[in-house]
């Protein structure tokens, strides 16, 4: 990894929350603060149920995708006794703003595993899986990009909890020449009750987001 795509850490965090960030474009930051509340209630929204549907084909070793399904529940959270700003700073020029629920459950209480072990896969460690996602840092939307690296990562981790594979085996034949091949058919669905994203790195070209599931808030349908 050149120095450029050292990860640097920014933010950490045990437990679950929202995480909402506005670049920095007047002096007191009051209306950037503001935006960036909103967008980590959405995001704190999407981490505490998730659900994660994914198919894949693959034939002769090439695999297709269909788009992902992520889905969260359609509700507006709002800061008022169940939901509090947990925190309120300025990095980098940027308004950060991270919301909390006021009743803080049980957080991650187990050794986080390093990201050179994440980039290789996803890790378990007593009850609680461990996943790394990654996206192309930017300054235009970056809370957007951040859901998209915590997005990837729960791609990665779906597909690594629970896959069900089904083969189906095909022959061709025309005149004398016969061909055989096969398809593979992937699929994992899961519902993620809370999401800790226990670290949150940044790179020159990248934001990488260490994301934590417990095995009890994993529910397979």
């Amino acid at each position: 990894m050149d120095e450029d795509e050292q990860p640097v850490l920014i933010y950490q965090s045990e437990t679950v929350h929202g995480f909402g960030i506005e670049p920095v474009y007047s002096y007191s930051a009051e209306e950037e603060f503001e935006d960036a509340c909103q967008k980590a209630l959405k995001e704190l929204n999407s981490n505490l149920f998730m659900s994660v549907y994914i198919e894949e084909f693959q034939a002769n070793d090439y695999s297709t995708y269909n788009f992902p399904e992520l889905s969260i529940r359609d509700t507006v959270l709002t800061f008022d006794d169940n939901i509090v700003k947990q925190d309120s700073v300025i990095i980098d020029e940027q308004a950060v703003c991270v919301a909390a629920p006021a009743n803080r459950s049980s957080g991650i209480n187990v050794e986080i595993p390093s990201l050179s072990k994440l980039f290789i896969g996803p890790q378990k460690v007593g009850d609680t899986w461990f996943a790394v996602g990654k996206t192309r840092a930017t300054s235009y939307n970056p809370s957007l990009a951040w859901m998209k690296a915590k997005n990837n990562a729960l791609q990665d981790l779906t597909k690594a909890i629970r896959i069900s594979v089904q083969s189906i085996e095909r022959q061709l034949e025309e005149g004398d020449y016969t061909q055989s091949g096969g398809i593979t058919y992937f699929k994992s669905n899961l519902i993620y009750n809370s999401i800790y994203n226990v670290r949150r790195y940044t790179t020159h070209k990248s934001f990488l987001t260490v994301i934590a599931v417990k095995e009890s808030d994993v529910i397979e349908y």
